[in-house]
């Protein structure tokens, strides 16, 4: 427990802000302040000083940061090297997420879910776009993955079970001329660029309801962060399921793909080993749980 405070504390000292670390280790912000003050107790010190507009160290925070930085870092060091022994009893789960999921609707209710049934188990989180989780879960770095993908039938030697199926939209900035409109025919977007990920390319193997959506060009780029911005800045539109952050904030106007099979998949996928940690099963299985509660609310 004195670990955790520790991880805790350092993450408000880098950050400077509750609320912000909060969301770096997918707690509440409530949850944070009463860990922190716990802290404070054991110590004997106060580490923060807080106002309704900042946070900042005191001069033990500030010594307190550096020390346990580098009791961190030895500690992150020698986990590292035990972990590197595949030893199966370690009580340690490392999630790969999507990094385009949203973390207030997804990521940080399932890893509250976690952290209150499973108390005793470290969740390492990893976020990354679609094709290097997929390889990540490959190369046995990661143990679970949590991510949307076209191709996971084809997955080799892993288990799946569907999270939840999203339908596209096409997403354009509110101040879009064509996201002022009520409804939207996809012949509006001859003249229109559209924006995709590398993983949704819109090549001879893409979905056939994709390659029907009409525009004058189509630009890859790197990230589901760029797409959003060059949406925001007018410069055209995109083609994506409803489950990033802000989707639904009033920056963009959607409107539904008007084709039934133009849906993702959101998957949770597992390699298949005769020997699988029994913890791993247990974490799925209370992951698909919360879908399902999702689903169907008690």
């Amino acid at each position: 427990m004195l670990y955790k405070r520790i991880d805790y504390f350092l993450e408000v000292a880098n950050c400077l802000s509750f609320s912000e670390a909060a969301k770096h280790k997918y707690i509440t912000q409530q949850a944070m302040t009463s860990q922190i003050a716990a802290l404070e107790k054991d110590l004997g010190v106060q580490l923060f000083v807080r106002s309704t507009r900042s946070v900042n160290l005191t001069e033990a925070g500030k010594m307190l940061r550096d020390d346990f930085t580098k009791i961190n870092q030895e500690i992150q060091i020698a986990t590292d090297k035990v972990r590197g022994l595949n030893i199966d009893n370690l009580a340690t789960i490392s999630i790969g997420f999507y990094d385009g999921l949203s973390g207030s609707l997804y990521i940080n209710p399932i890893m509250m879910k976690l952290q209150k049934d499973l108390p005793d188990t470290t969740f390492d989180i990893i976020l990354g776009d679609m094709i290097t989780l997929r390889n990540r879960l490959m190369d046995g770095q990661i143990d679970l993955c949590i991510t949307t993908a076209t191709d996971w039938k084809e997955w080799p030697s892993v288990d799946i079970s569907i999270l939840k199926q999203f339908h596209f939209h096409v997403f354009l900035s509110h101040k879009h001329p064509l996201g002022k409109r009520e409804s939207l025919d996809l012949n509006m977007l001859a003249d229109q660029t559209m924006y995709v990920l590398p993983s949704a390319s819109l090549s001879r193997t893409a979905p056939y309801w994709q390659r029907r959506i009409p525009c004058k060009n189509i630009v890859t780029l790197p990230g589901l962060r760029d797409v959003l911005i060059y949406i925001e800045l007018c410069r055209g539109f995109a083609v994506l399921p409803n489950i990033f952050n802000d989707a639904d904030s009033g920056k963009y106007k959607s409107f539904s793909i008007p084709f039934p099979d133009a849906n993702a998949d959101l998957i949770i996928a597992r390699r298949q080993r005769i020997n699988t940690n029994a913890l791993v099963n247990i974490t799925m299985k209370k992951i698909v749980q919360f879908f399902q509660n999702i689903e169907n609310p008690s």
